[in-house]
């Protein structure tokens, strides 16, 4: 019985330090918005601002899907960090993100591919979304 009670509580233990350390362990997320506006014609347009992903104009197709690719560069900062990268609204269903997580060392860097693929028959207008970039810190 005694073998039974400390299997139990080492059990317990492990289950608090699992649980507790996804709740204290350092993060931040930076949510970034993301944009593109689909034309008619043939006129493809880029907007580079720092402050979010812009896709530009694409012309809109009734039978195939338009595609526009960026790069976004994430940062690690002053920390080792894990990076997890998440689309949100109607704009993020388009977007393909190529890492979606990785590790980052103090300094480093990474490019992240974002390819928007518009459907065919998609109607005139601007569309929206975000990304929701989580960053947490490791230890090791």
């Amino acid at each position: 019985m005694k073998k039974q009670t400390f299997i139990a509580a080492c059990a317990a233990v492990i289950f608090f330090l699992v649980v507790a350390s996804t709740f204290l362990v350092p993060h931040t997320t930076k949510t970034v918005d993301m944009d593109i506006k689909v034309a008619s014609g043939k006129l493809i347009g880029i907007n580079l601002d720092s402050d979010a992903v812009h896709f530009g104009k694409v012309p809109t197709s009734e039978v195939t899907g338009t595609k526009a690719e960026r790069n976004l560069v994430v940062d690690s900062g002053e920390a080792k960090v894990k990076v997890i990268i998440r689309p949100g609204g109607l704009l993020g269903q388009w977007v393909i993100i190529e890492p979606t997580e990785f590790n980052l060392d103090k300094h480093e860097a990474m490019t992240v591919n974002l390819t928007a693929i518009v459907p065919a028959g998609t109607p005139v207008g601007n569309y929206t979304g975000k990304l929701d970039i989580l960053f947490m810190q490791r230890f090791f």
